[in-house]
């Protein structure tokens, strides 16, 4: 009975609502890069849905708090100044730099803390080597094979 009531509640208001989208993204980019060459310069564009058509903002990061020159170039190619600063329902922590994971994902639709999800889950030889952002429903991700046998993600397309 209980497995029948989420499988008609996924139906209504669709199953993305129940699964974390940094991790969603992570998870593609991880399976995408399985399929690149094991050769340096190699590379792949490896295109990556998250939410059911809606448009969110990811951001790739290698640091865990960007330097504020960073987030004023994020901020100057139009990433939503919410995704940078925390805007949640905690009132103490509203305004301060939100702490980042490899993969982020930050969805405007939500009020409460679901605005802000974040994943490490690319895998061990995988590695951010830019901070790049986009706002999108879709992201064409650019990874290349580096001389040291690991993968870059270069950034979005």
């Amino acid at each position: 009975m209980r497995r029948s009531a989420l499988i008609a509640f996924c139906f209504v208001t669709g199953c993305d609502v129940l699964s974390d989208p940094a991790v969603d993204l992570a998870r593609c980019i991880s399976s995408g890069t399985q399929q690149i060459a094991n050769q340096t310069g190699a590379s792949r564009d490896i295109t990556c849905s998250v939410r059911s058509g809606d448009s969110v903002t990811a951001i790739l990061s290698s640091a865990f708090e960007l330097p504020d020159t960073i987030i004023t170039r994020l901020q100057l190619s139009g990433t939503p100044r919410e995704a940078l600063y925390y805007s949640g329902p905690d009132r103490e922590s509203v305004g301060h730099k939100v702490s980042l994971g490899p993969v982020n994902v930050f969805d405007a639709r939500y009020t409460d803390n679901r605005r802000y999800s974040q994943s490490s889950a690319l895998g061990k030889d995988v590695r951010v080597g830019n901070v790049v952002a986009k706002t999108d429903k879709e992201f064409i991700v650019r990874v290349v094979r580096a001389p040291d046998g690991k993968l870059d993600v270069i950034g979005f397309r």
